[in-house]
């Protein structure tokens, strides 16, 4: 799936994920709320590269984005086994508000558990967000070229 804006909505209450993304590009969440995913490991918005999958071109911009009993944003770039080539790159969260989430307000990661080739989530920018009141981190970045400023955390 590409070329898709997901704007003014709210996704409220659920036991799953609200946003998740895999194999997607060109993706655009504007003005939306997020909020009271509790399923375990559920998140406000989220995606992986997985095998030979590239996710790319997201952007999430003016968005509320809390109380999840996981992240509140979550990209991460699977196990990364040997002879994946999937990558996540150009990826955009900007004048979002991201709060009292389990976790993290946004993470960013890169595992490397299989012995596989560590790669890296590139081109992040992250500015002008109010992060807070997240459980463990604000913002927490591993294996990734990016960009952040501007946010308040």
């Amino acid at each position: 799936m590409s070329y898709i804006t997901i704007e003014n909505i709210r996704l409220t209450a659920d036991d799953t994920k609200g946003i998740s993304l895999f194999q997607t590009n060109n993706i655009t969440i504007d003005n939306c709320e997020i909020d009271n995913m509790t399923g375990s490991g559920s998140y406000g918005i989220g995606g992986a590269a997985v095998n030979d999958d590239d996710l790319f071109n997201i952007t999430i911009t003016n968005s509320d984005i809390h109380d999840n009993s996981y992240h509140g944003i979550w990209f991460n770039y699977g196990d990364n086994t040997a002879g994946e080539t999937g990558r996540i790159y150009i990826l955009t969260i900007t004048g979002n508000n991201i709060y009292a989430n389990q976790v993290s307000g946004i993470k960013c990661n890169s595992v490397n558990s299989s012995g596989g080739t560590n790669h890296f989530i590139s081109d992040v920018t992250i500015t002008d967000n109010n992060i807070y009141s997240n459980y463990r981190y604000g913002l927490a970045l591993s294996s990734c070229d990016n960009q952040s400023g501007s946010n308040l955390i």
